[in-house]
């Protein structure tokens, strides 16, 4: 019991530190998608896309929905990395 409980506090930094990236990372990221939504004409875009996805989860067609939540996120990651570019 005591050689686990020395583990955890060795272990300890080095999850704090890798929580603290990922808030980080993840922050920066939510701050990205929110800035690629300033442009009027990408914000109706995705707002089309979503509302193709609620139409076919209200279908039930799983492939469709699974093809719009793959096209929906390569073209967020596109408009992220543009927003990249730009800063």
């Amino acid at each position: 019991m005591a050689a686990r409980a020395e583990l955890i506090q060795a272990y300890m930094p080095a999850l704090s530190a890798m929580a603290r990236t990922y808030r980080t990372v993840n922050a920066r990221l939510q701050a990205m998608r929110f800035r690629s939504n300033l442009v009027q004409a990408k914000w109706d875009k995705a707002v089309e896309e979503h509302r193709e996805m609620v139409e076919a989860l209200a279908a039930r067609n799983g492939e469709k929905l699974r093809d719009l939540l793959v096209k929906h996120l390569r073209n967020k990651q596109r408009a992220v990395l543009e927003t990249m570019g730009e800063q």
